[in-house]
């Protein structure tokens, strides 16, 4: 299930100033972030089955270099994980940015942590996507 969150960034919504042809700068579009999660395979569900799960983040509105982290709460809601990107474009492109959690044979499986996860995308403190897998015994 993919969720958009969108939150404005106070002074990186404007540019201030002139082009060279003394037209004035575009603004730079406001935050966006969306979260995707694929299990790896496509048909397994089971902790023992499912190799990895895959998080594409995008994210536009942002100027790089910017770290981005994503947290990946357990069923419990405890968080399982934190990994952290770097964005490196323009305010003007979409980024993307890969995330991996390994399942099989991990702690996840070993442990039977099944149930419905949630992946946050945090820019900052400041959560800008989510989304929820499941994984099933």
């Amino acid at each position: 299930m993919r969720r958009w969150i969108h939150v404005p960034l106070l002074g990186l919504a404007m540019l201030v100033g002139c082009s060279r042809a003394g037209e004035p700068m575009p603004q730079a579009p406001e935050l966006s972030a969306a979260l995707e999660a694929a299990l790896d395979p496509v048909e397994a569900h089971s902790t023992a089955e499912v190799r990895r799960v895959l998080f594409t983040a995008s994210v536009i509105g942002v100027a790089g270099p910017r770290g981005v982290t994503l947290e990946l709460l357990s069923p419990s809601g405890d968080v399982y994980e934190r990994q952290v990107e770097t964005l490196f474009g323009s305010a003007f492109d979409v980024q993307r940015v890969e995330f991996d959690l390994p399942v099989a044979g991990t702690f996840i499986d070993q442990s039977g942590l099944a149930g419905m996860w949630t992946a946050r995308l945090n820019l900052g403190d400041e959560p800008v996507a989510l989304d929820t897998f499941e994984l099933q015994p």
